[in-house]
């Protein structure tokens, strides 16, 4: 596979100012993530709910993996800035993410993120010596079915 950057993480204290966009829905969890790559996350509540977050630098940009622990649909919120894709991409490859790991992406996001979720699937797989890539496990939900 390929080396993946690995992030600085920030204290929750220090969330980055503009960092406020929500790019996509991951089916993970936290407790997926940290077993993924070693991840903590901090505890803390908003004007929702309780939730649990971890704030990850990359040489990219920032990106914010967020988590509320009642949410009605269990999964991880990754939040960018608009114009800092390239950390999204960071992220993709940082935690070798699928398309069936994705349930949902903001409309501004999807063709960047699509595309960003086919080239590393085709690269970590050519890498293995797997050939093409399966697409039987694209599993994105339109927005709507989450509301639901």
């Amino acid at each position: 596979m390929i080396k993946a950057e690995k992030p600085f993480q920030l204290p929750l204290q220090e969330w980055p100012r503009g960092l406020t966009h929500q790019a996509a829905f991951l089916s993970l969890l936290p407790a997926d993530i940290a077993r993924r790559r070693k991840t903590e996350f901090a505890r803390s509540f908003d004007d929702l709910d309780y939730f649990e977050v971890a704030i990850l630098r990359f040489s990219a940009g920032d990106v914010v993996l967020q988590h509320y622990l009642r949410a009605p649909v269990a999964g991880t919120v990754v939040i960018v800035r608009p114009q800092e894709l390239d950390a999204l991409a960071a992220l993709v490859q940082w935690l070798d993410l699928r398309r069936r790991d994705v349930l949902w992406m903001e409309d501004s996001f999807r063709t960047s993120l699509d595309s960003m979720l086919r080239r590393h699937f085709v690269r970590s797989r050519s890498k293995l010596g797997r050939g093409q890539p399966d697409r039987t496990n694209q599993c994105i939900l339109p927005a709507r079915s989450l509301a639901a």
